[in-house]
């Protein structure tokens, strides 16, 4: 294995650690150069669960970080990503009849998250294979919801992805081939799917409402499917 060039080395732990990090982090234990050479694949799979630990996000940013400033040759990436909404300190309150001080340290709370969210995605976008985008359970006054914005950052790779995120300002998502709306989805505009990602093969349909506005839909999202030209399109299309 030491006379392997790093860039063999690098394709065969890609096919290695996919088992959430375990053996990428048992691989760096070999020796400096195979933690040099496996360094990009530890973080291949991470779950994001800031509704149970507020500071995991942080943290996690923290960690990421670190590793990207050890080496510029090979640079840690994300290749699936599962993220939830954060949780409050304590139940909103909002504007009304709250102390100034609790308004203060609600938007405070709000902006610190926005800003870790967005933070996390200006890192690891771009080397994205899926993404789960999930809201917590429970009381919506304890939920601190993921940043709108996120429906405008581009995913070159991104192939699967689940969330509730109106894709009418997203930017072209070309290898994208799966894809979950979650949430109501009534209050999406499907036929944007259609352009932002034309490769689009399987859609998976979250509390589709009843009546003629279900029918409408289901068939919208059937259209989504075959309306696209790229290599991933099938003339039969898959819809849950």
């Amino acid at each position: 294995m030491e006379s392997l060039p790093p860039e063999v080395l690098g394709a065969i732990f890609a096919l290695a650690c996919t088992d959430g990090g375990f053996t990428g982090c048992s691989l760096a234990l070999v020796s400096t150069r195979v933690r040099d050479v496996v360094r990009s694949n530890r973080f291949h799979s991470v779950q994001l669960n800031v509704a149970t630990d507020r500071d995991r996000l942080q943290a996690f940013l923290a960690c990421f970080k670190a590793e990207m400033e050890r080496t510029s040759q090979s640079q840690p990436r994300v290749r699936h990503l599962f993220l939830t909404s954060g949780r409050r300190s304590e139940g909103f309150h909002g504007s009304f009849g709250a102390q100034p001080s609790t308004i203060e340290r609600e938007r405070a709370e709000e902006q610190a998250f926005r800003a870790q969210v967005l933070e996390l995605f200006a890192l690891i976008a771009k080397d994205l294979y899926t993404l789960t985008c999930a809201r917590i359970a429970g009381h919506w006054w304890y939920r601190l919801s993921l940043p709108c914005e996120i429906g405008t950052i581009e995913f070159p790779l991104l192939r699967e992805l689940t969330c509730d995120v109106d894709v009418s300002l997203c930017p072209p998502l070309p290898r994208l081939r799966r894809v979950r709306v979650a949430g109501d989805v009534s209050s999406q505009n499907l036929l944007a799917w259609a352009t932002r990602a034309p490769g689009l093969t399987h859609v998976w349909l979250d509390c589709i409402p009843s009546g003629p506005r279900g029918i409408e839909v289901v068939e919208t999202a059937r259209t989504i499917t075959t309306a696209g030209h790229g290599s991933g399109a099938k003339n039969t299309p898959a819809l849950t």
